[in-house]
């Protein structure tokens, strides 16, 4: 078409002369070329343009001023160039704008289907927050951990296209065994079943099977291609397993897992993350409210614990009251038997047996049931009874034991108590006897030593003082019958009296140790002061006596025994005490008399009180026991020391 414009342009320029045609209608080319919206087809147009310009100015009709003509035809080539510029100018811009249309629809493209991409997404993400909401809700209200589990696995299902779902729970709450549960949800029961009773016969170790890797890895796993996959012990059962995909999320109580959710498709399924984040975040919930209703059933349980521990508490309580204050094995027993029903958890179901040397306490004859249980009795290494309890009938929700271990310890507790305490008691009543008899063979021996003593006192005093007696006389005579005699016989025989006067006075002395005369004579009160008056005459030690206004009348057994406790209160202070005073107080009060003896010493230390080597202070303690009398010893450093007794007057 180009051609045929231009041969037809210049058909015209050679038909006009120089002066009319100038070469102007060439520029129609490069126009073609623009409407062509081709860039080589406007240069080649140009081209043409011009040479057929030049070539019309040669051939056209000669006509008018050369210098015009010439002029006309080279303003003729500017116009074919200018407009061949321009065009190609006007195409660049086009192209250019069309490159930015093209650019603009293409991000208009990208955009509108990243919109609905994300329209998509946040339609899913809606879908999964909904769920995620739905599941919450449920499992923050129900009660009923079943039908919470069973709606959380049809929704999860739904959500993902999953045909089924099932529930793998650990061993205990905290075991990292994984135990099939029977809770399942199916679209089609028939078309799984074979799967369902293979799934309900695995038991997974953590890291085995899909729950044990979901357990292992504390994450959500899913699997592409169940046939292909090496870990899915399942298939090893049975090839032909109507399922092809499948994943599993954990579900959590703090840190450790509790249970697995897993979920299946009849058809192979790509891996989808966004589902198995928001399944991660489901289980986190689900767990943290079943966490909530264990922490709430954890707090049950720890208060029904605490109860019973308060029972069993109480009755150890109750039982070590017991053992203190009774002195007797049957009183206690007796009481045992009536503390041990109440604390067990079903005291109405409960019966008690004690047998203790022959004896029965509490039920005589025991049902045959098989909810029994016993210990034994020993005393001193021999077996002497038994505690025996039992169930009448089976308790209560214990399927394992009809009693719990903290009742088992309890009961072998009780035994060993008893067993203690009946020993303690068998070996008291051993020792009491002992003391019992040395106490009378002592209360014998000092009966003895006192008749000993007087006996001595009486045939020193009668023999030996006869005899001196005779001796004095005799040698009296002799003195006498020497009265011319030399001076030196006077003055042997004078020594000899003199010695027989002393030897009396000391024989006053011993013969009042052994037994003082004021004592029988004149009693009790006037042969203290005697002891006390030579006690300060020998020792320079002031001795103040204070007696009741009316002296009573003492047995001579009890005079003796008060005496001879002075006697040796106030060698004991002669010892020990360095004291400058001694004060002794005699109190009567209604069948009881007190003796207080108080000096101004250093005071007896704390540890010589009970101390066995003291044999004067045992001596004196046993003395006052076995007139069924108390006493008593204390001391104050640099204060001195207080012996106080205190006795059942036995007149005569």
């Amino acid at each position: 078409m180009v051609w045929t414009i231009a041969f037809f342009i210049f058909a015209i320029d050679l038909y006009l002369p120089l002066g009319v045609a100038d070469g102007s209608l060439y520029a129609s080319l490069v126009l073609i070329g623009l409407l062509a919206f081709n860039r080589k087809l406007m240069i080649v147009g140009a081209i043409l343009g011009t040479i057929l310009t030049i070539s019309g100015y040669f051939l056209s009709p000669p006509e008018g001023e050369e210098w015009k003509v010439l002029t006309n035809r080279m303003i003729a080539i500017l116009t074919i160039w200018m407009t061949a510029f321009i065009c190609l100018k006007k195409q660049k811009v086009d192209i250019e704008l069309e490159e930015i249309r093209l650019d603009l629809e293409k991000r208009v493209m990208e955009r509108t289907q990243s919109l609905n991409e994300t329209t998509k997404i946040l339609a899913t993400k809606n879908d999964y927050l909904h769920i995620h909401k739905d599941i919450a809700e449920k499992v923050n209200k129900n009660l009923d951990i079943v039908e919470t589990f069973q709606f959380c696995l049809k929704h999860i299902c739904t959500l993902a296209g999953a045909q089924v779902g099932h529930l793998y729970l650990a061993e205990n709450r905290y075991s990292d065994r994984l135990l099939p549960g029977k809770i399942w949800y199916m679209d089609n029961e028939l078309e799984f079943q074979s799967f369902k009773e293979l799934t309900e016969m695995q038991i997974f170790e953590s890291g085995v099977g899909l729950p044990g890797r979901v357990h292992e890895t504390k994450k959500p796993v899913w699997i592409e291609n169940i046939n292909k996959d090496i870990n899915f012990p399942r298939t090893n059962e049975n090839k032909e397993l109507p399922i092809v995909s499948g994943f599993a999320f954990p579900i959590f109580i703090g840190e450790k897992i509790t249970g697995v959710m897993e979920f299946f498709f009849n058809s192979q399924q790509n891996s989808d993350d966004g589902l198995l984040e928001l399944l991660e975040q489901t289980g986190i919930q689900i767990g943290r409210a079943f966490e909530k209703r264990f922490s709430e059933e954890d707090q049950e349980k720890l208060l029904l614990s605490l109860k019973e521990r308060v029972k069993e508490l109480t009755c150890m309580s109750e039982v070590e009251k017991l053992i203190t204050v009774s002195q007797k094995i049957e009183d206690i027993l007796c009481s045992v038997e009536k503390l041990i029903a109440p604390a067990w958890q079903f005291p109405d179901l409960l019966l008690t047996q004690i047998i203790f040397e022959g004896k029965v306490y509490g039920v005589e004859n025991f049902p045959d049931t098989p909810w029994v249980l016993s210990t034994d009795i020993w005393v001193n290494g021999e077996k002497k009874g038994s505690i025996t309890i039992c169930y009448t009938e089976a308790p209560p929700d214990k399927a394992n034991s009809a009693f719990l271990d903290e009742e088992k310890n309890l009961l072998t507790w009780l035994g060993q108590n008893l067993s203690s305490v009946a020993s303690r008691l068998a070996n008291a009543t051993e020792l009491e006897n002992s003391n019992i008899e040395l106490r009378t063979l002592y209360n014998k021996l000092e009966i003895i030593r006192e008749e000993e003593r007087a006996r001595i006192a009486r045939e020193i005093h009668d023999e030996l003082g006869q005899a001196l007696t005779i001796t004095k006389l005799d040698l009296a005579w002799l003195k006498f019958k020497t009265q011319n005699s030399s001076s030196e016989i006077e003055k042997k025989l004078n020594g000899m009296i003199q010695h027989i006067d002393i030897t009396f006075q000391e024989l006053d002395r011993i013969t009042s140790e052994l037994r003082p005369h004021v004592l029988n004579i004149m009693g009790l009160f006037e042969a203290i002061r005697q002891e006390a008056d030579k006690f300060s005459n020998l020792t320079g030690i002031q001795c103040e006596i204070h007696l009741p206004e009316k002296n009573p009348v003492l047995h001579p057994d009890l005079s003796t025994m008060i005496f001879r406790v002075i006697q040796e209160t106030l060698t004991n202070i002669i010892k020990h005490s360095g004291a400058t005073l001694v004060n002794i107080h005699f109190v009567k009060s209604g069948d009881f008399l007190n003796l207080i003896i108080t000096d101004n010493g250093k005071g007896i230390e704390a540890d010589r009180v009970y101390n066995l080597n003291s044999f004067g202070l045992t001596g004196m303690r046993e003395r006052v026991k076995d007139w069924g009398g108390d006493f008593k010893i204390s001391g104050t450093n640099k204060k001195g020391t207080e012996v106080s007794i205190q006795v059942p007057l036995l007149e005569t």
